[in-house]
């Protein structure tokens, strides 16, 4: 029957005709408040003695009878206001002007037994400015995507690409630091017991990350205005001077050097000087016979630690400023290449990330402890310096090929499918769909790790000593263990991963959802890694006769170095969700606009204060007038230009 009926031709719509000022009346006398009845009687009684005055006229709008009463609800407004309309549009103008005030009012009226208590606590958790600011921000981005939705997994889109690129996010900062962190952990295995050891492992992560996120962003020069650290406010240096940015902009070039140079040195001086404390403390336990070496650590260790460790970051900020200057010179804009394009850049930009984070953890941690002890605090000098910087060299570059296997793999079986729309987990399909998964995945996965293991064979540094078959074997085992994990890993996530019902969800439910796939993501990442640690400890692999064996188990043979991979891995995976991508844009919009860090809990709260409503998962404005007026007029001049999206 279907097949033979015709397509709609017509559809009923519901048009809101005039209203009555007698019905507006009675309406007023229902709906105000008894305490407020007074208040409104000059209102009522224009309505019923004048009715062809503007008043009348002008509430003759349901919306504007709406609006009316939402103004004057608490007791600091006038309905009496009202009757000195003389011009109906103008008034809807100034009852749209001063919504956002009323609704948002910083101190809502605790004498309103009507209001419901989630109502209260939503106006109560924005000022009336800065809900305007993201309100118009809201209502700028609308309109440039030509929709009406709001939906938080497009959020992104009202930002341009940075120039930065990855550099600019915080996951850049963080791959660094796992990288120093999972190579410091190697070492403080010598001598530390593991509670001390997570410590200093925690202390070395967490510095080198901060510093590493905040540096590349205060000495980048954005071209267009737009990059991080300019005066635009995209970047921490500019967001919160607390100037307009138009006066931000006409900055003196030494005035932004030297607050940027400021900035710097406040986040990375007090950071050096931490793990300065951590490197020395750790040399000091070091037991020269236990060890294995010769050893000496000379005074002041701490203070050289952290010279060398800010040297580190000054020489990042020149690279970074170098690079940021010749690409504007150049004219060069970020461009909007292909998802996979940008994922295989991103992926390689991460990775030599980790491998400068390991290459700098581990030149403190192994050269503080090859010191002449005899030497004075200003003289600077080392039992071998060049074998022993060619053996850090060697054991940071071990660990980087590890994690550049592992991102191959996941990257390989890409367990995400390059989504950007919301997704989640359902473990209600039938398990022979999963049992009938499993092999495929797990096969694809050792074949993919065999592949870059065999291709990893090559360049890795470890095991150059032995003969080329046994070392082509021995990374090709290592690449077909962590494939067949993650091939199994791949297959549950395959079953249990879905795209979410954009029909029948909200936006809280959406929202996590993904953060569920994202988790599962990190783990995902995080178990293969903490297996092959606890198979190496429980099988005792490190004690094999095997040469190759022995090579395998010393990969990676502390739970912080298997760890900080996983981490590692797991954030480069979640960077791909529509959850990431929404907590980052979050991020943003609230350093360089001002904005809410969580957008989806003020839509809620606007909601329920009946500036916007929900449709499935999606947001919308409840009156199209309301949102015309933000864009085109009902903000100042400052907030909308802070609010307008990129491109509007």
């Amino acid at each position: 029957m279907v097949a033979e009926t015709d397509v709609i031709t017509a559809a009923a719509v519901v048009v809101a005709e005039p209203v009555e000022p007698a019905d507006v009346a009675d309406y007023l006398r229902s709906a105000v408040p008894p305490r407020r009845t007074a208040a409104w009687q000059p209102v009522i009684d224009e309505l019923t003695e004048r009715p062809r005055s503007a008043v009348s006229r002008a509430l003759s709008v349901p919306l504007n009878v709406w609006l009316a009463r939402t103004v004057h609800t608490s007791p600091a407004g006038d309905p009496a206001d009202l009757t000195r309309c003389t011009d109906a549009a103008g008034l809807q103008r100034e009852l749209l002007d001063a919504l956002v005030p009323a609704v948002f009012s910083a101190q809502p009226t605790a004498s309103a037994p009507s209001v419901p208590d989630v109502r209260r606590t939503a106006t109560a958790r924005w000022r009336p400015e800065d809900a305007r600011r993201t309100l118009t921000f809201l209502a700028a981005h609308v309109k440039h995507q030509g929709t009406d939705d709001i939906a938080w997994w497009e959020l992104h889109r009202t930002l341009r690409p940075d120039p930065a690129g990855p550099l600019s996010a915080p996951i850049a900062g963080a791959m660094a630091g796992l990288g120093a962190g999972g190579v410091a952990g190697e070492y403080f295995h010598w001598a530390l017991s593991p509670f001390p050891r997570l410590v200093c492992f925690l202390t070395i992560t967490l510095a080198t990350a901060v510093a590493v996120t905040a540096v590349p962003r205060l000495a980048w020069v954005g071209g267009d205005g737009a990059g991080p650290g300019d005066g635009s406010g995209a970047g921490p240096a500019g967001a919160r001077t607390g100037l307009p940015r138009a006066d931000r902009r006409r900055l003196p070039t030494v005035t932004k050097i030297a607050r940027r140079s400021g900035v710097g040195c406040a986040v990375v001086l007090p950071l050096s000087l931490a793990v300065g404390a951590v490197i020395e403390s750790w040399a000091r336990t070091v037991d020269p016979a236990e060890a294995g070496l010769a050893s000496g650590v000379a005074p002041y260790t701490w203070l050289r630690a952290a010279c060398v460790w800010t040297l580190f970051m000054a020489l990042l900020a020149l690279v970074v400023l170098g690079v940021s200057l010749l690409r504007r010179r150049v004219g060069w804009r970020p461009d909007s290449t292909s998802r996979r394009v940008a994922r295989l850049r991103k992926a390689l930009v991460f990775v030599l990330l980790y491998w400068l984070g390991t290459e700098l953890a581990g030149a403190l941690s192994y050269l503080s402890i090859r010191q002449q002890p005899g030497t004075s605090a200003t003289e600077v000098s080392f039992i071998d310096l060049p074998g022993d910087l060619a053996l850090v060299s060697q054991d940071a570059t071990y660990h980087s090929c590890i994690f550049l296997l592992i991102v191959g793999i996941m990257a390989g079986l890409d367990p995400t499918r390059g989504s950007s729309r919301p997704t989640r987990l359902e473990f209600r399909a039938p398990r022979r769909l999963l049992w009938a998964m499993l092999p495929a995945s797990m096969g694809r996965g050792m074949l993919v790790g065999i592949g870059l293991g065999a291709a990893l064979s090559v360049v890795e540094p470890w095991s150059a000593h032995l003969p080329w078959w046994e070392r082509f074997t021995t990374t090709a085992m290592l690449g077909a263990f962590f494939g067949v994990l993650f091939g199994a890993g791949l297959a549950i996530l395959r079953w249990a991963h879905v795209p979410a019902d954009l029909e029948q969800e909200t936006p809280q439910s959406t929202l996590r959802g993904d953060r569920a796939v994202a988790v599962a993501l990190m783990i995902f990442a995080v178990v293969p890694l903490l297996a092959k640690w606890l198979i190496t400890v429980l099988a005792g692999l490190a004690e094999s006769d095997d040469t190759g064996v022995q090579v395998l188990a010393y990969s990676l043979w502390t739970p912080e170095a298997n760890l900080s991979v996983g981490l590692a891995a797991g954030l480069l995976a979640m960077s791909s969700t529509a959850y990431f991508a929404y907590r980052e844009t979050g991020l943003r919009l609230a350093a360089t606009r001002g904005l809410p860090r969580h957008p989806v809990a003020f839509m809620e709260d606007a909601r329920l204060l009946n500036v916007l409503r929900r449709v499935g998962p999606v947001y919308q404005f409840c009156h199209a007038e309301f949102r015309d007026r933000l864009v085109n007029g009902g903000a100042t001049a400052g907030d909308a230009a802070s609010a307008r999206p990129a491109g509007v």
